[in-house]
């Protein structure tokens, strides 16, 4: 009986394999195919967790989690419930939240890093053509709707 070859990851260009192809390969414990999954999709993941946090050093921190978390539990992901990037995205935003209510319990006060003014990874990351298609759907629904899609899930508050 012959073993399937692993693929090799590294000798393709980003952007060349889809993201649910690495997910599929990361649940079968292939390392370098993380480390793509890591390279294609960590500076949207690291913006939103600035947005959310508001402090670089806790972004990455909760970041790091969230990694972890992808590579223990890429075999749960269901293309039926959604894109890999919304999978993920949706652990990450998990991981802030809990750290956010450490943060309230600590009564620790998380200031933003950033300078006034300045763009940051996440203000970055909505000026992609992604960002673009997300603000024209978010646009076609009532104000209601999309206050309770964007509060949670970029402003990292519950849904309550």
């Amino acid at each position: 009986m012959q073993r399937e070859a692993k693929k090799d990851w590294s000798a393709e260009p980003l952007g060349a394999e889809p993201l649910s192809a690495l997910l599929t390969a990361v649940a079968a414990g292939d390392r370098p195919a993380f480390r793509r999954l890591y390279n294609e999709t960590s500076a949207q993941m690291f913006g939103i967790a600035v947005r959310m946090l508001r402090r670089r050093d806790v972004a990455a921190d909760v970041l790091q989690e969230a990694y972890v978390s992808v590579w223990r539990r890429a075999a749960t992901y269901r293309p039926d419930c959604g894109t890999p990037m919304t999978w993920m995205v949706a652990i990450l935003r998990y991981r802030a939240i809990d750290r956010l209510r450490k943060r309230d319990e600590r009564t620790e006060e998380l200031s933003p890093e950033l300078p006034d003014g300045a763009p940051s990874p996440f203000d970055w990351t909505a000026a992609s053509e992604q960002g673009r298609r997300v603000r024209d759907c978010l646009g076609r629904l009532e104000e209601r709707q999309r206050t309770a899609i964007v509060l949670p899930f970029v402003e990292g508050l519950t849904h309550e």
